[in-house]
Parts: C-alpha cells; structure tokens; sequence
C-alpha cells in the first residue's frame, strides 16, 4: 500500500469518528423520565373524607321537631273540626251552630242493626237531657244501600227527636275517621272533643259522661 492511499484512510476514519461525536452531541443526553403522579387513592381518600363529612354534617344537624298535634282534630280535648251538612230539606247546616251546649252526634247506616239501636239510645236520652244537650244523628248516605229518601223515612220513626243530618258524599265520615257503625262524638259546649265511642254507648254512661262535663250530678 503507497503513502498517499494510507493516508487518505487515515483520514477518512479520523473523519468518521468526528462526524460521529457531533451527532451524539447535537442529540444531546437522553432525557429525563418524568413519573406521573397517580392521585388516585388520594381522590379516593378526599371523596372518603367529604362523604364522612356528610356524615357528620347529617347527625350534629339539629333534627327539625315533630309536628305538635293540631288542635283541631277527633282526640280528646281537641277542637272538633268544622264542617256543614244538608239536613232533610236540603239546607245547610253548620256544627258550630250547636256551640253552647253539649253536642252528641252518631254516624249510622240502615245496615247496621247496631248503629240503628244507637239512635234509639239518643231518642230516649233527648226526653230526659233534650233542652241541654243537642243529639244530632249523620247518615252516612255515601257508604249506605238505601237512597236518601229511605234514609229521611227510617228517621220519621223517631219523631224528630234527633236533628238529622246527611253525609251525602262521604266527606265527613272520612274527615273525623269514622270506620265503623255506630260511631259516636260527645262534645262540650266549647266545641272541644270529650268522648268518642266506637260501639253502642247505653244510657247510663251517656248519663254519667254528661255529668263529667258539667261537673254536676243529675237530679
């Protein structure tokens, strides 16, 4: 091999070498990784945390108080609640209108023998306490088999002595809750509810609940 061929390999690797370190340094060092942060569990724990903080916030809320009983209702004691029905020849009539005295009314249907021996009860009451206290019978006519013609018929048989009133479409009977024939209300003179009987109440005991009202006894 002649000098000059040796030389011109020489530097045709010397070059070779001399492109090759530029290129590494153009490129530069391999960069860096940069990790990813998972905050996962560290949501997971914030969501954990707000939820028992719900929590908390639920039971160290002060709890908002039962409703007090309405003083209007069928209880004992409370004001009866008001309500207006057709009597016989179709005119309305009030229960306030019997504010003043002792009220004693029954709910009764032609089907239930009891409910009819009921106003039997409070025909023969009425002779003895008519002038103090009123005895009002209610029909439920919107629960009955019997037409409301039927019904003012069967209560010619007591002779008057019990003003009549006719729950034609029910209302009253499901106002104050009556599911059962007879059902009966005795109220005071201040329209306050003393008494509820939801089975025959006989004579004596409307005598004696009479008593209790007036705190008097009967001559």
């Amino acid at each position: 091999m002649n000098k000059r061929k040796y030389i011109m390999i020489i530097l045709i690797v010397v070059l070779a070498f001399t492109i090759a370190g530029c290129k590494r340094e153009s490129e530069g060092p391999p960069a860096e990784e940069i990790p990813i942060e998972d905050h996962s569990e560290e949501t997971a724990d914030e969501s954990e945390s707000e939820a028992e903080g719900s929590e908390v916030d639920t039971e160290t809320e002060e709890s908002i108080p039962e409703e007090e009983e309405d003083l209007m209702g069928i209880h004992q004691g409370n004001v009866l609640p008001q309500f207006t029905l057709e009597n016989e020849e179709g005119s309305l009539v009030d229960v306030s209108s019997y504010r003043g005295k002792p009220l004693m009314f029954t709910f009764w249907v032609s089907w239930s023998e009891e409910s009819k021996e009921q106003l039997e009860i409070l025909s023969n009451v009425e002779l003895l306490l008519g002038d103090d206290v009123a005895f009002v019978a209610i029909h439920g006519t919107g629960f009955d088999t019997v037409s409301l013609q039927e019904a003012i018929d069967i209560m010619g048989e007591f002779n008057d002595a019990l003003d009549t009133l006719y729950d034609i479409e029910g209302v009253v009977q499901q106002k104050l809750y009556v599911g059962k024939f007879p059902t009966t209300f005795f109220v005071d003179s201040d329209g306050k509810v003393y008494k509820t009987y939801t089975a025959i109440v006989e004579e004596d005991k409307i005598l004696e609940d009479y008593e209790e009202i007036l705190g008097e006894v009967l001559p």
